[in-house]
This record gives structure tokens, sequence and C-alpha cells, in this order.
């Protein structure tokens, strides 16, 4: 199956939070592009984030 695809077929809920894990500064990158690249259901970009330190390319 595509990468992809599974990925997003993936579905998880979290219900423990390790507050203590940490995650790579390229992973961080990564997701924020990923979540900000990401359609609305009003088809409206997102300008802004509210992660400090975050800046879109």
């Amino acid at each position: 199956m595509n990468p992809v695809i599974k990925a997003l077929n993936f579905r998880h809920a979290c219900k423990l939070f390790d507050s203590k894990k940490k995650i790579s500064e390229e992973h961080l990158e990564m997701i924020l592009t990923a979540a900000h690249l990401s359609p609305t259901s009003l088809s409206e970009e997102i300008d802004s984030c509210p992660i400090e330190g975050f800046e879109k390319k």
C-alpha cells in the first residue's frame, strides 16, 4: 500500500501523553508544514501558527 495512503488511513487517539518525550526540530517543522498545507473546510489558508517560533516558508 502507498505509504501516504497508509498514513492517512491510520487513526489513533492518544490516551497517554508523555510530556518528557521530545521530538526533533526537523520532525516538528515537518508536522507544522503538513498541517499548514492541509486543506480546510472553508478552503482558506492559515496565515499564522500558534506555535511559538514557527515561521511558514
